[in-house]
């Protein structure tokens, strides 16, 4: 999507995918977790919190809880 929109990064990426955030967030998931500045997602179950854990290890971030999203500011890749 970002290609066809013409855009190299994502300023806010806002996910709500009521029990997908498994799937979404171990596989895949450098190729835009990357190239996104921040985020707010809806995590439902211990499965997905542990992927997106997982993913969010590698990058730099802020992060905050409001009502049931988990809001990701400030995201960038931890240089070595």
């Amino acid at each position: 999507m970002l290609a066809e929109a013409g855009r190299d990064t994502i300023d806010l990426l806002k996910i709500d995918i009521e029990g997908a955030e498994t799937e979404l967030f171990r596989a895949g998931q450098d190729a835009w977790l990357s190239r996104t500045r921040n985020m707010v997602v809806e995590l439902h179950g211990d499965e997905a919190v542990a992927a997106f854990e997982a993913a969010l290890g590698p990058y730099r971030h802020e992060r905050r809880m409001s009502a049931e999203s988990t809001i990701c500011t400030q995201m960038s890749p931890r240089r070595p």
